[in-house]
């Protein structure tokens, strides 16, 4: 026994080591899988000849027993328990009393798992019916209760009927066996553990009494705390055998005081707390906690030599901040691995499966946009199947149905195009016309071809189905999507879903058991979906990928044993760590009375689950050895104040007692000292103009904290809204209604910028729209202001005309600017060095790419590392990048036709005449020019690198006003024009690459073809004019409608639409992560929703 990191483990692992190396055959049994390996990696190292396995967890070497002695036990693991019960629910629900809807409520299915699991946890052979007797004459009306043993006398009937044994029953029967085998173990060490079920106690007292009688030795570590836990251990281990204490009193862990300490009411003992060594972090909602977090991390190892090996996040709550992690962790780049398993339908692969078999088995039915979905997935690589990517927009409107209801609309479209073919030979139309739609008739019919193959794979199964029916199906759409690749061991990108698939393989083969021990395996496809979804719902596994050198994220149970230099714990606010009331069929008095009558602790209640709270707190904050830290957040994601944690606020109490002020600038994300280096700050309110009234502007710079974009802009409510009092609508004093009047929007009055002080009493001024015009006369245009513009009038204005940039907290990542410029400067040195390369030189030659990359790559590092600020960063990063670029260079020489670069980093500064005699001055920077063969003629292709995925690229071209970067570097270049595109440098797949230009498109029932560079210029001229036009009227409105638009610039548009499709003014994506979006006079997200 001893304090939390006093030497328990490093005690037990030395005496291992000596029975080993006396030629001995020591076991030690732990918790956890994580302290399973941590352990048996250091038993490698120190062991010689170590190669067999001596580390196991509980379950383990229950197994390893069983096997090794008896292989005639038929064992249901834990899902298999679940299904059962679920099963006997259903079978029994008309007899409920008080639970008698209970099949509607799959999560109060799973609390009444969760009881009764519990009580065959805590209770031993006998003693379940003398409960049974006490609480029936205790509780005799009592519904409740009546339901609950219901269930469990089934539950346990079932399992004796067919001989099965669960976890619970299994334990016993080990220790049944125990007393008339052998264990040929030398010496037997039990580490980590705080308490056990009674079941699990049954178990390790066979052990313990085997290994005695045997005259060997058994260890068990346990933390000198009071815990009724550890206390409750120890007792019934000193009822049971003569125990000898052996205390271990050297403090090793220099939090081991602070552990002892938090919590007390009492006076505290200080005096070996290390306050120097414990921070306080704290941020705006979840997010920007986890966020800090990151940033911290990075510091740590850049300005203070510690490797991510060397550090752990604690998440107490993994539920709510697993993702959040993984989001920002690898934004961050910081490598890391998980110790929690995923839920199977998170898996994308499985959903991919599951969504599928909903069609076909519950719904009966699928949509365009599901097919279109299916068919453009990743997963399907079938080029049958691909074929149809385009299909909804050959298909040209919605429609939903069955296998039956899609082949008569199929003749349906067919024959109506045939018609359309017939009627136009008849009138005599242009041959041109009638090739087209003779083309159109083709390939709808070899889309029908296919469609119908599609059909008779995905609605291949019969109406009543078994579990092997349903895996064959499974195995069916696997090889005929051709998602081979995907689900295969040896490629590494996808062997998260190798395992996921593996795991359902298990599952299904769980599920046919269970379905075989009911008796009925043959279901109702319906009946039988609604099974697997429960399935995948209620069964996890773990994709572990181990960084050499990456943050372990744990959480407590995982992190015991285990030990780091540094250590975070976050989400300590109430309410989360230690977690509100838990959720159970059975209040407090409920679990106290069963617990009295049971003589003694079968069911964990609230004083219960306090201590074990507190005691996985002392765990957590010992597994430091260097620094602690410790996160909460005082804000939720709204702004709503929360209150920290009460073990956070006792650790603060002990630290910060004397010296309040010491970690304030730490603990609080305040207005730091370094202030002018939060990016945009100054722009935060425009300086230049003055537009908000200086009250607010001094509350946002010295109030004692930052609130977030979404909380701020709240409070700039009343000064935005009289910035919106400048909007003017035209139509006001016209008799008939505008459709901005209609939708309840209209606007009057003008916003003077020489005057900041009557805002607050929106005053007039003759001289605004003078003021704006010459401002946008002379304002050097962007294609990305432009299209911002085209996006949204409302943020343009707020952006770049008032100048209120969203904020931008200290971060310790790559600036946007310095990260494109330095993927954009090494690949302008990489295209320079291969752009004499031949497509085939490049293809045949990988090494040499990638040692012409690798050395420009250095090149451009060491330019780079002098940039102030970046020099560490680019450092911790260079590899990461390089990977990225590895990708993107074997792409394009695969993918790229006609790889011969002309120019690279191409900039320019230029008039652009948009009107008769009225020029605009544009600005930018074209990434690359490529010279490209066109039917035997040379053009030129303009590519643009984004980091982002570009498949949206394709869908704005069919928006108004919204896509015009390609196309003003096309006019810019003055060139025939081949080819504009996108290309991602991370992403792959359909997010690889664009090409917006040629583009063709089905619209009123004929192939529209944009190969003609200069018609489709011309058309973005006149949106250009658009934009001009509405800029100079003071037209900044939130949104976009028809008549925003002249005719000439509807008609292009309209004439990509098939018969009642109807016309996107806005991208779908509009209003995301706008920062300005509290403080707009749009609440919702499109103009559809109002």
């Amino acid at each position: 026994m001893g304090e939390f990191g006093s030497g328990k483990s490093s005690f037990i692992l030395s005496r291992l080591e000596e029975d080993w190396e006396k030629g001995g055959i020591p076991t030690l049994i732990v918790p956890s899988r994580i302290q399973r390996d941590k352990f048996s990696r250091e038993l490698s190292i120190k062991l010689s000849g170590y190669t067999g396995r001596i580390v196991y967890t509980l379950n383990e070497f229950l197994q390893k027993f069983l096997e090794e002695k008896f292989t005639s036990l038929s064992v249901i693991n834990d899902f298999e328990s679940y299904i059962l019960l679920r099963m006997i629910i259903e079978e029994n629900k008309n007899q409920l009393l008080y639970f008698k809807n209970i099949d509607a409520y799959s999560g109060v299915i799973r609390l009444m798992y969760s009881l009764v699991t519990e009580m065959r946890a805590g209770l031993l052979m006998g003693e379940y019916k003398n409960l049974q007797k006490r609480i029936f004459e205790a509780e005799i009306e009592n519904p409740k209760w009546k339901d609950i043993f219901l269930i469990y006398t089934q539950f346990e009937r079932r399992l004796e009927e067919k001989n099965l044994y669960d976890n619970h029953r299994l334990f016993l029967e080990a220790a049944r066996l125990l007393k008339n085998n052998k264990l040929s173990f030398s010496i037997v060490a039990f580490d980590g553990f705080f308490d056990f079920t009674a079941t699990q106690f049954e178990f390790i007292k066979a052990i313990i009494h085997k290994i005695e009688n045997q005259g060997k030795e058994v260890l068990i570590s346990l933390p000198d705390i009071q815990s009724p836990q550890v206390m409750n251990t120890l007792e019934n281990l000193e009822k049971e055998f003569s125990v000898t204490r052996v205390y271990i009193k050297e403090r090793r862990n220099r939090f081991s005081s602070l552990a002892k300490n938090f919590g007390k009411h009492e006076e505290k003992d200080i005096s070996g707390i290390e306050n120097e060594r414990i921070f306080f972090l704290a941020g705006f909602g979840r997010y920007r906690e986890v966020v800090r977090i990151a940033n911290e991390i990075k510091r740590l190892i850049l300005e203070e030599d510690y490797h991510f090996r060397d550090l752990a996040l604690i998440v107490p709550n993994p539920d709510d901040y697993r993702n959040l992690v993984l989001s920002v962790f690898n934004r961050y780049k910081i490598p890391h691995y998980i110790s929690r398993d995923e839920p199977l339908k998170g898996n994308p692969a499985v959903l991919y499966i599951y969504l599928i078999a909903r069609g076909v088995m519950q719904e009966k039915a699928f949509d365009t946009i599901q097919i279109a979905s299916i068919v453009n997935s990743s997963y399907m690589q079938n080029p049958d199947f691909k074929v149809l990517g385009d299909f909804s927009a050959m298909w040209g409107f919605y429609f939903r149905g069955n296998p039956e209801d899609w082949e008569e609309a199929w003749k349906t479209k067919i024959k109506y195009l045939k018609d359309e073919w017939k009627e136009a030979l008849l009138d005599g139309e242009n041959e041109l016309t009638i090739e087209e739609t003779q083309v159109q008739l083709e390939k709808l019919n070899s889309m029908h071809e296919s469609f119908r193959k599609l059909f008779s794979v995905v609605f291949s199964l019969p109406d009543k189905i078994s579990v092997d029916d349903f895996a064959e199906w499974i195995s069916n759409i696997v090889n005929s999507f051709g998602m081979q690749k995907s689900l295969s061991e040896i490629e590494e990108n996808y062997s998260k879903d190798f395992i996921a698939f593996r795991k359902l393989k298990e599952a299904l083969i769980s599920l046919k058991k269970v379905l075989f021990i009911l008796g009925k395996e043959i279901y109702d496809s319906e009946e039988f979906f609604l099974i697997f979804d429960n399935l995948i719902q209620n069964i996890s596994y773990r994709y572990q990928y181990y960084p050499v050198d990456g943050v372990a994220v744990l959480t407590p149970f995982d992190a015991r044993e285990s030990h780091f230099k540094v250590v975070f714990v976050c989400g300590l606010n109430e309410g989360e760590f230690p977690s509100g009331i838990s959720l159970s069929l059975l209040n407090r008095e409920e679990k106290i009375k069963i617990n009295n009558l049971a003589t003694r602790i079968i069911l964990q209640g609230e004083e219960e689950k306090n201590y074990s709270d507190s005691l996985d707190f002392s765990l957590m904050i010992t597994r430091a050895t260097e620094k602690l830290f410790l996160s909460y957040t005082p804000y939720d994601e709204s702004g709503r104040e929360i209150l920290p944690s009460i073990f956070f606020s006792s650790i603060w109490d002990i630290v910060c007692k004397d010296d309040i002020k010491k970690l304030g600038e730490e603990a609080m994300e305040i207005i730091p000292s370094d202030i002018d280096k939060i990016y945009d700050l100054n722009e935060l309110i425009s300086y230049k103009y003055n537009l908000l009234p200086g009250g607010i502007k001094n509350k946002v710079i010295g109030d004692y904290a930052f609130l977030n974009v979404i909380q701020r802009m709240k409070e700039y409510q009343e000064c935005i809204d009289a910035i919106n009092e400048y909007y003017e609508s035209e139509n006001n004093s016209s008799s008939e209604m505008s459709e901005l009047q209609r939708i309840g929007l209209s606007f009057s009055g003008n916003l003077d910028f020489e005057n900041p002080e009557p805002l607050q009493e929106v005053t007039i001024s003759k001289n605004i729209k003078k003021e704006i015009l010459d401002r946008i006369k002379k304002m050097k245009f962007s294609s990305t202001s432009i299209e911002a513009f085209g996006n949204c009038r409302y943020f343009f204005f707020v952006r770049y005309v008032l100048g209120i940039r969203e904020e931008a907290y200290p971060s310790r990542e790559i600036e946007s600017r310095f990260k494109g410029s330095f993927l954009h400067s090494v690949l302008k040195e990489y295209v320079e060095k291969t752009k004499d390369f031949s497509q085939e030189e490049l293809m045949q030659n990988a090494q040499r790419r990638r040692e012409i990359l690798r050395e420009v790559m250095e090149r451009q590092y060491e330019y780079f590392l002098n940039k102030e600020g970046e020099r560490n960063l680019f450092a911790l990063e260079k590899e990461y990048y390089y990977k990225v670029l590895s990708r993107f260079i074997d792409y394009e020489a695969e993918n790229l036709r006609d790889y011969n670069p002309v120019e690279t980093e191409f900039g320019f500064d230029t008039k652009i005449e948009v009107s008769k005699n009225e020029n605009f001055l544009f600005r930018g920077m074209i990434d690359r020019i490529d010279k490209i063969s066109v039917s035997g003629l040379y053009k030129y292709r303009v590519l643009d690198y984004k980091t982002g995925g570009v498949s949206h690229f394709k869908r704005d071209f069919f928006i108004p006003l919204k896509l015009f970067q390609g196309f003003l570097y096309a006019r810019v270049i003055n060139k025939p024009i081949g080819e504009i595109a996108y290309v991602s440098l991370e992403k792959e797949g359909s997010e690889k690459k664009a090409i917006v230009f040629p583009y063709n498109k089905k619209g009123m029932g004929k192939n529209i073809e944009m190969d003609n560079f200069d018609i489709l210029w011309e058309q973005k001229r006149k949106e250009l004019c658009v934009i001009f036009d509405m800029m100079k009227k003071g037209d900044f409105v939130p949104f976009t409608v028809k008549e925003n638009l002249p005719s000439e610039v509807l008609d292009f548009y309209m004439g990509f639409l098939e018969e009642g499709e109807n016309l996107q003014l806005e991208a779908e994506t509009k209003c995301d992560y706008c920062p300005y979006i509290e403080a707009c006079l749009r609440r919702e997200k499109l103009f559809s929703q109002w």
